[in-house]
């Protein structure tokens, strides 16, 4: 036992001093002996599965050196307890502590850092030192000897990296959170071994803004970060990284990790990349080379290059590989892609994807796990990698299409498949009906044992209802209204008012009703009211040479009313006739009535002159009034006759006439009494 011992503790030290010497020739960074020491102790240290000292110790069957891994443990947990007490010697770069309040603070290069009383690590703006070492070359943060009373870290500005980050944040084991880690600038950094490290509270990072395509080395970078949920690191350039064993080791709660976009070439290390993710159920390792992995002699078994690098990933059930993909492997150390349980569901084997699907793979490739790794090596190809599932008949599944009163509108249909195999109903477009839902959340979904039932609901199309309101002549008094609703639902229209017309009635009588999968119209009738239209008769009153003797009289009213004219008395004019319609109705076109008169005859009266009884004497004899007044007016010169005023009313004419004649005849009484009187 002891040479045993002897021997695996030989083929370390030859391995730790051969390593470094091939890195050196090949241009590969890897970690030195020391560092693999110190990591694997301080998981003995720290309570967890101490597997890297496993790796590095397993010379044999790991049951048969179960006493020389003891023996080893055992010494590499007392170097290493030494150098860990070593750390709280490490001369960090801080400041005294003036601030009673705070548990500690300082610089870490030109970047100044607080722990105040909470628990709260401070870092500010500034430009990181490389991660200080102690006397034995150990490497770790500046604030790693408070690691137990941190409990949040919080980036209050831009922080650059420098080139050697490594250890930064290891063994904060409380840290739940990391705030602003985005402000962190790692774009020169090229070491990044172990920031994150047996952070076991931490449950999320989104690291997706670093710029890591200066990194050559990543390994145990997330190491023992077991409350890990949520991990981005999907955009990095991991192009230059030589080195990235354990990267992801030991996060079990870690169930998605997108690789896609990595394209690692080429990898020197590659221990343990995936050891202990019991939950990840897929990775795209498409973008990784392995074809240039590191071959380790030194006494070291072959294919410790890759050792563990799947151990206890026991839900990965998908493998995207690539043609520079190799499973390294030997008799003693392997991948340890864990086998397939068979079961009901699983046939225990891999199948290639080839040209099918994921849910459906048509490869004929059907190996285990050892075979897989064996076989995939000597032939790469770009192709994915599932479980083979059982082909068991799982129950129907019936697709139904029902109205909302269940009645069937298309035909059913049944979708058949295979246990655990997936299904995909889809929605049917029919004729006079829309989709509705969907009466459970089972569009999709896998073959089970037990049947199942899609329901896929439709309500049944109306068709609209247009209101028209038109007058007699199907003229459109107004835009038409369209009514909408659903099937069978009641709808009532209504009737308008329009200026100038009266409503009439409803054509179809159908003002109210219910939508049908039928158009409607519903046709308000209305009829024109008559147009108010005024005209004019004029009515004239002329004589014979029409010349107006009297005004005008203008009749007014509505097109179709009667009117009735009148004639006028007037003075010296007698009625003659009339032009025009004295009578009638109005029409559109203006009118005109003309009343014509005739003019009557003038009458001339004498008036005689006074004369003195000489003259009177000297006169003939005077004939009677009436002879001589008809003579007179016949033979009477103008000169010594007189006309009667012309009034225009011949009351007036009669009098004056009358007057003249008593008064003639009273003058000559009065002249035949005086000549008798004389006689006598």
């Amino acid at each position: 036992m002891k040479k045993r011992t002897t021997f695996l503790a030989l083929g370390i030290i030859l391995s730790s001093q051969f390593m470094p010497l091939m890195a050196h020739a090949e241009g590969i960074q890897v970690p030195t002996s020391a560092e693999k020491l110190s990591e694997a102790s301080s998981h003995e240290i720290e309570g967890t599965d101490s597997n890297f000292e496993e790796i590095i110790a397993t010379g044999e069957d790991t049951t048969s050196n179960s006493d020389a891994l003891e023996t080893i443990s055992s010494e590499l947990e007392a170097d290493e307890k030494i150098e860990v007490n070593q750390y709280d010697s490490i001369e960090v770069i801080t400041d005294s502590i003036s601030d009673s309040t705070n548990i500690a603070e300082g610089v870490f290069g030109t970047s100044e850092w607080t722990i105040d009383a909470s628990g709260t690590l401070h870092i500010r703006e500034g430009t990181f030192a490389d991660t200080p070492a102690n006397a034995s070359g150990g490497v770790f943060g500046p604030w790693y000897q408070w690691r137990d009373q941190i409990y949040h870290v919080r980036f209050e500005g831009e922080v650059v990296a420098g080139k050697r980050l490594s250890r930064l944040f290891e063994y904060f084991s409380h840290v739940e959170v990391i705030e602003g880690i985005e402000k962190l600038d790692t774009s020169e950094t090229t070491h990044m071994s172990r920031v994150f490290a047996e952070c076991r509270s931490l449950k999320s990072l989104d690291l997706s803004s670093w710029d890591v395509s200066n990194a050559t080395e990543i390994y145990s970078l997330f190491y023992g970060a077991e409350q890990m949920e949520t991990l981005d690191v999907s955009t990095w350039d991991v192009s230059n990284v030589t080195s990235m064993s354990f990267t992801f080791a030991y996060m079990p709660k870690l169930k998605v990790l997108d690789l896609s976009q990595w394209k690692v070439t080429p990898l020197g290390l590659a221990q343990g990349v995936f050891m202990g993710d019991r939950s990840i159920e897929s990775l795209d390792l498409s973008g990784f080379d392995m074809t240039k992995l590191m071959t380790l002699t030194s006494g070291l078994p072959s294919g410790y290059e890759m050792a563990s690098f799947f151990k206890g990933a026991t839900s990965l059930r998908s493998l995207k590989l690539g043609e520079n993909f190799r499973f390294w492997s030997g008799e003693k150390a392997n991948v340890e892609l864990p086998e397939i349980t068979k079961n009901n569901s699983y046939t225990g084997k891999w199948q290639n994807v080839s040209s099918g699907t994921s849910q459906k793979p048509t490869g004929t490739d059907l190996w285990t796990s050892d075979e897989l790794v064996a076989n995939f090596t000597s032939h790469p190809k770009n192709d994915i990698y599932v479980w083979q599932t059982r082909q068991i008949a799982g129950a129907d599944i019936t697709v139904r299409y029902l109205d909302e009163n269940d009645v069937e509108i298309a035909n059913t249909e049944t979708l058949t498949g295979y246990v655990g195999e997936a299904y995909q109903s889809s929605q049917k477009d029919i004729t006079g009906y829309s989709f509705k839902e969907v009466k459970a959340d089972n569009t999709n979904g896998v073959f089970t044992e037990h049947s199942q039932v899609v329901t896929y609901v439709y309500s049944r199309n109306s068709a609209d209802v247009t209101v028209e309101y038109v007058d007699e002549n199907g003229k459109s008094l107004t835009e038409a209204v369209i009514l909408t609703g659903k099937f069978g639902e009641n709808y009532s229209s209504e009737q308008k008012s329009f200026s100038g017309y009266t409503f009439k009635e409803v054509k179809e009588k159908n003002e109210t009703g219910v939508f049908t999968d039928q158009a409607q119209t519903v046709t308000y009738l209305y009829h024109k009211d008559k147009e108010i239209v005024w005209s004019e008769v004029t009515v004239h009153y002329l004589d014979e040479s029409n010349n107006q003797i009297a005004d005008s009289i203008i009749l007014t009213g509505h097109v179709g009313e009667a009117y009735h004219s009148d004639k006028k008395e007037i003075s010296g004019y007698t009625f003659k006739e009339t032009k025009g319609n004295i009578k009638g109705t109005f029409e559109e076109n203006a009118q005109t009535v003309i009343y014509i008169y005739a003019e009557n005859s003038k009458e001339e009266i004498i008036v005689p002159e006074e004369k003195d009884d000489k003259e009177l004497n000297n006169s003939s004899q005077v004939q009677s009034s009436s002879n001589t007044s008809s003579q007179s007016n016949s033979s009477l010169s103008s000169n010594s006759t007189r006309k009667l005023p012309e009034t225009g009313s011949q009351s007036v004419v009669v009098p004056i006439f009358m007057g003249g004649v008593f008064l003639g005849i009273g003058t000559l009484l009065h002249l035949f009494k005086k000549r008798n009187s004389k006689k006598t």
